[in-house]
């Protein structure tokens, strides 16, 4: 899939808000997910509720669990 709900990541890393923020950003930082144009990051956080998987990468995804 070329998405995934916010939910769905953050029910798969578990942890608190604060975690899950800090994991997104080095999911992104790292290039790994996109944001998908459009959606909006909920609260001014990292913490999105919508992104993209970088195709560039999805063996890497599918071996963390992310997909």
């Amino acid at each position: 899939p070329k998405g995934k709900y916010f939910n769905e990541i953050c029910n798969k890393i578990g942890g608190s808000k604060s975690t899950i923020n800090q994991y997104l950003t080095e999911l992104l930082q790292s290039g790994l997910v996109l944001i998908e144009p459009g959606f909006k990051t909920h609260s001014k956080t990292t913490c999105v509720k919508y992104f993209k998987i970088n195709e560039d990468h999805v063996d890497l995804l599918k071996k963390l669990d992310l997909i």
